[in-house]
């Protein structure tokens, strides 16, 4: 089998998930598979380990995507060699960056969030993320997810103070995400937060 993409998603505390991109619709027989994989740094097949299939989904009409999970995370060096992200990644509706510093990470979310697209994600290799929307009006809402449970939301301390319904905020994937009143905060707050992320690994107070 021809798989014409291999790509490394995210660590989350116990496993890894990667992304495959193939001709021919025949992973999906494939509930368990052994890994290899080779990157920039590792020129020859190395056996990661198996992993169990997550999902599938057709791409083009020509392509398959499949997500597999990891039965054992890779240690953040072997990660790196592999093809995955150093430090942050950042994806921008559809599009995917990596940046290395606070600033770098910040100058993308401040560029691109609202104005490219209402939909923001900010990853790191730990497996925890802050997930972002907004709308013209400026109002926004963020998520916090780890391994795969978004279990915290932002918080707007000063709800009650105005009269704010449910807020629909509009996903890249055409998805619809109903947040509710005491969820939305500021763009000024939103940033506040994310850039507190990507500074310390930490959400603050505005999440709960």
């Amino acid at each position: 089998m021809f798989l014409s993409q291999i790509t490394l998603n995210y660590c989350s505390v116990h496993s890894c998930e990667a992304e495959i991109v193939t001709y021919q619709a025949l992973l999906s027989n494939y509930r368990t598979a052994a890994f290899f994989m080779r990157g920039v740094s590792i020129a020859s097949w190395y056996y990661v380990g198996s992993a169990g299939l997550v999902s599938s989904q057709g791409r083009d009409g020509v392509h398959d995507r499949y997500t597999y999970r990891l039965d054992e995370k890779l240690p953040h060096d072997l990660w790196v060699k592999l093809g995955g992200y150093e430090n942050w990644l950042i994806a921008v509706g559809g599009e995917k960056r990596q940046c290395s510093t606070a600033e770098q990470c910040m100058q993308i979310v401040r560029s691109h969030w609202g104005t490219t697209a209402d939909e923001v994600e900010v990853m790191r290799y730990e497996g925890d993320s802050v997930w972002a929307f907004t709308n013209a009006e400026q109002q926004c809402a963020l998520f916090y997810c780890k391994d795969d449970e978004c279990d915290k939301t932002s918080k707007n301390s000063k709800h009650g103070e105005e009269s704010v319904g449910k807020v629909i905020f509009h996903a890249s994937d055409g998805h619809e995400i109903e947040a509710e009143p005491d969820w939305i905060i500021s763009k000024q707050a939103a940033l506040g937060v994310i850039e507190k992320f990507v500074s310390t690994g930490d959400v603050g107070q505005m999440m709960e």
